[in-house]
């Protein structure tokens, strides 16, 4: 069972519920690392609210493709990681907002 990551994956996964936070609370997430958990697929809607994320670490997953606007709405993004993962190709869209 492939596991695809969204609000509520990402609820159970870090033992957090997502929903309980107000989008201005979200917006004070400045970190999130995600590394080793599995992920193949990534919910284009999981990153609506954390607009201040600076770091994310999604390295040692399996993840094989990223929508071309997954990480648009992370304007303040300095760090990506993305090592150790299964990707094939990369829309040259994907980091146009970064």
């Amino acid at each position: 069972m492939p596991k695809k990551l969204d609000v509520k994956y990402l609820s159970k996964l870090k033992g957090h519920h997502l929903f309980n936070y107000s989008k201005s609370e979200l917006r004070r997430f400045k970190d999130l690392a995600l590394r080793g958990q599995k992920i193949e697929e990534i919910d284009v809607k999981l990153f609506i609210n954390l607009t201040n994320l600076t770091r994310l670490d999604l390295s040692n997953n399996m993840l094989v493709r990223l929508d071309a606007s997954i990480f648009d709405q992370l304007t303040s993004l300095e760090v990506l990681n993305l090592a150790k993962n299964r990707i094939e190709e990369i829309d040259s869209k994907l980091f146009q907002n970064l």
